[in-house]
């Protein structure tokens, strides 16, 4: 399924091995991609303000905002630096399907409705963690 997780494969194994093969390749990877990747990060960390207090955000419309101190922000900042590489791979792999932007924006949708949460109690079915524009929403959100 071409990197992503199959029917047979949790979505996690599917991220874990991606995750081993874009560390495995980091020299591989374009820097220009990982770079754009970074992007989709700005605004989820600020920095220290006065008091050495950092504000960080969790959800896709940045309304909980979460606390941390310095050595909290450096750790969301490797955070941030490896999930960089692993939303560059999912760009890619996206980016190298003649369907790829209407998966993407299926996955931004299907991050945002998680239709079955109040249906079945969980977030997503596991058909819906398969789908490759999901995984790439989920990575994103879920890294920090």
């Amino acid at each position: 399924a071409g990197g992503w997780a199959t029917d047979d494969e949790p979505a996690e194994s599917a991220l874990c091995r991606e995750g081993a093969r874009a560390q495995m390749a980091d020299s591989a990877l374009d820097q220009a991609a990982v770079a754009r990747a970074e992007r989709t990060f700005e605004g989820v960390i600020s920095p220290l303000d006065a008091s050495g207090r950092c504000t960080y955000f969790q959800d896709r419309n940045r309304r909980w905002p979460f606390f941390t101190q310095g050595a909290g922000r450096d750790l969301l900042l490797n955070l941030v630096r490896a999930a960089s590489r692993l939303v560059a791979v999912a760009d890619a792999q996206l980016e190298a399907r003649e369907d790829g932007e209407r998966l993407r924006r299926e996955g931004q949708g299907i991050y945002a409705r998680k239709p079955n949460k109040k249906a079945e109690d969980v977030t997503w079915s596991q058909q819906e963690y398969a789908h490759a524009g999901l995984q790439r929403e989920y990575v994103r959100f879920k890294s920090v």
